[in-house]
């Protein structure tokens, strides 16, 4: 029997003529969207979305406004995806993310999104730091940039403060906090959903629930009648979490920015998954930290890529011995 699609016959004729095929990741050059007859109009708006999702990269041009008057857009619905509020994280000098980013929910029809000016590492000094109460832990020391936290993460960790603190001011009872790198895998929107309903189903009490983190640890099992959630042994990235009303109360009550550590190391402590001898300079250890599985999305600008796909926390200027001591 011949083979019918594209994909399926070039590797049949390749084989045949003994020509080795080379998979190339470094540029895209479009996603075949197989249809079939027995999938309904909502499977096929799905994958619909998750090509056009695929499509979108920091070269993504909008339509100019001088041209609006003469193409009619689709109405469409948004919603919160059962949230309170959808906040994002983005750079001032990072406008291609921003762009980028508000594509990507207006195409899944999620939103509206609030986005959070994130605290740029570059503009902090001593300084400001020193006015400002923020100190590292005394007792963590970084194994990546000779102990000291860079500029980059006391930005992350700000950035995501700020947050916090608007989640206890507006009362919300459930939000999504994402990073401007934070792209999500196919199906985000079921798979969100899905999650809720797990949550319900297992009447889950939980304070943070990781969607995007690193791969997943053998000890790492999933919770005893759950299919979407595991306990992570390590909180690795803040790249996408859903953060409660009691969530954001107890990542408050340490006031951690007179004794800072990476945040997502910080939930890992607070959750009680990292015995070291930092971890108990922080006297409350129960923060109910999980983790969807598989996880949600992925980070696209990523260390030892291009420079423009860099991850913001990577900047290397670290707090000076001398700050701790003031």
């Amino acid at each position: 029997m011949k083979p019918t699609d594209d994909l399926t016959s070039f590797a049949e004729y390749a084989k045949q003529n003994n020509v080795t095929v080379w998979a190339c990741n470094f540029e895209r050059y479009g996603l075949t969207l197989p249809l079939t007859s027995d999938q309904t109009d909502e499977e096929v708006q799905l994958e619909t979305e998750d090509l056009l999702l695929n499509l979108v990269d920091l070269n993504y041009i909008p339509l100019p406004q001088y041209f609006l008057k003469y193409v009619q857009l689709e109405k469409r619905n948004y919603d919160l995806l059962g949230f309170d509020e959808i906040y994002y994280i983005n750079l001032d000098r990072r406008p291609k993310r921003r762009d980028a980013m508000e594509k990507k929910f207006e195409i899944a029809r999620i939103g509206p999104l609030t986005r959070v000016p994130a605290v740029d590492g570059r503009d902090l000094n001593e300084s400001y730091l020193i006015d400002n109460n923020i100190r590292q832990n005394e007792m963590f020391w970084s194994p990546v940039n000779g102990g000291k936290l860079t500029m980059g993460e006391i930005g992350c960790f700000l950035s995501h403060y700020k947050i916090w603190m608007d989640v206890i001011k507006k009362k919300h009872s459930k939000v999504l906090i994402l990073e401007d790198d934070f792209w999500f895998h196919s199906k985000f929107r079921l798979r969100v959903y899905k999650l809720h309903e797990e949550i319900r189903r297992l009447n889950l009490q939980w304070d943070t629930i990781a969607l995007a983190r690193v791969n997943e640890l053998d000890d790492e099992k999933l919770l005893a009648g759950s299919e979407y959630i595991l306990q992570p042994m390590f909180y690795q990235w803040m790249l996408a979490y859903m953060l409660s009303f009691e969530g954001a109360k107890k990542l408050l009550a340490p006031k951690p920015l007179s004794n800072m550590i990476p945040a997502d190391l910080y939930i890992t402590v607070l959750a009680g998954q990292l015995p070291m001898d930092f971890a108990w300079t922080y006297q409350n250890h129960n923060l109910l930290s999980y983790s969807s599985h598989p996880t949600f999305g992925y980070p696209v600008y990523i260390d030892g890529a291009d420079s423009a796909f860099l991850s913001d926390t990577q900047e290397r200027e670290s707090v000076t011995e001398d700050l701790n001591d003031t």
